[in-house]
Parts: structure tokens; C-alpha cells; sequence
């Protein structure tokens, strides 16, 4: 079941390839925020944190809105959820960046990046519960192990620039067919 849904997220992403054009839009737009900032913001880096967070959650949405409802703009009626989901995440990044943990810290990034994109496919759902995610995904985690190992080294592969054009889309998509198919 697993390579099934690692195929089919591949398959959905690549028969889907304009999906790529909103996370190239929030990630240059976000790109220009931290530089904005860098330069007129002396605290910048715990900003900087929250900015991360709030991109690759809008990214990771509008990826998903897209791919469910064929619409760049989907992602819009789910701004509030998306906004709280990024400044949780950033928070968690700023946490991580704040003990110093060297490689360890990067690791973390991406585990809280995958609950988060976790997370999503219940908002566009409708199902906002997170107990129950949280629950489904410890499940999850012990029925197909290898789909989310898989989603953690796309989001581990997501603080990178321009590898993350490409891999913030298909995690949201795997994250999806998750959801729904485990």
C-alpha cells in the first residue's frame, strides 16, 4: 500500500504540474519579505522563523486547493486556518532555532513541518479536529510507515530553496491521499 501512494502522489503532482505556479508566487513574495525585513528589522531572525512558517504553509496549502479544486484561488477561504497553521509551525521553528541543536534542529523542522502538512487535508475537509488527527496519525504512522517516512524527507527537503518548488506540492498531495486512503 505504501509505494501505491508514494506512485500515486508522484503520478497526481505530475499530471498536475501547475500547482508548482502558486508556491512559486508565496515563496518569491515570502523570499522579498525576509529581505525587506533583513534590512529594516533589527530582531529579524525571531521574525524570520514565523515568515518560514507562514510560506510553506500558504505554499503547502495553495498546493493542496489547487490540486482539490483546480482553482489557484481555493486556498483563499482557508487563509485563517492556513495563517494559524503557519505561526503554530513557526513557532515550533523558532523553539528548535532558539536551543541550538545543530542538525538535530533541522530534523525537528521537518517533523513539525509533516504534522502540520498532516494537519491540512483535515481543514479542506472540513474535519477540523485535531485530537482525531492526531490520533489518525499515530495510527497511520504504525499501518504505513513507509508513506510517512517518504512525506518526512519532502518536508525535511522543503527548507531548501528551489528543491521546495517541488516538494512542498507533493507533500501535501501524499498528505491528502493519506488522509483519505489509510
Amino acid at each position: 500500500m505504501a509505494m501505491s501512494l508514494i506512485e500515486d502522489a508522484f503520478k497526481e503532482f505530475v499530471s498536475n504540474i501547475t500547482i508548482i505556479l502558486p508556491v512559486i508566487i508565496i515563496t518569491i513574495i515570502g523570499y522579498l519579505i525576509e529581505i525587506f525585513l533583513l534590512h529594516f528589522v533589527p530582531s529579524f531572525s525571531l521574525i524570520s522563523n514565523f515568515i518560514i512558517g507562514l510560506t510553506i504553509m500558504y505554499s503547502a496549502s495553495a498546493s493542496l486547493g489547487d490540486y482539490l479544486f483546480r482553482k489557484l484561488d481555493a486556498f483563499l477561504d482557508y487563509l485563517g486556518y492556513s495563517t494559524v497553521s503557519g505561526l503554530i509551525l513557526g513557532l515550533f521553528l523558532l523553539v528548535f532555532s532558539i536551543l541550538r541543536i545543530g542538525i538535530l534542529e533541522l530534523l525537528l523542522d521537518a517533523l513539525a513541518l509533516t504534522f502540520a502538512v498532516l494537519l491540512l487535508p483535515s481543514i479542506y475537509k472540513g474535519k477540523m479536529d485535531v485530537g482525531n488527527t492526531i490520533d489518525w496519525i499515530s495510527r497511520s504512522i504504525g499501518q504505513d510507515f513507509i508513506s510517512f517516512l517518504v512525506l518526512y524527507i519532502l518536508c525535511l527537503f522543503s527548507f531548501y530553496p528551489v528543491i521546495d518548488i517541488l516538494t512542498i506540492p507533493v507533500s501535501a498531495i501524499l498528505a491528502y491521499l493519506m488522509r483519505f486512503r489509510i
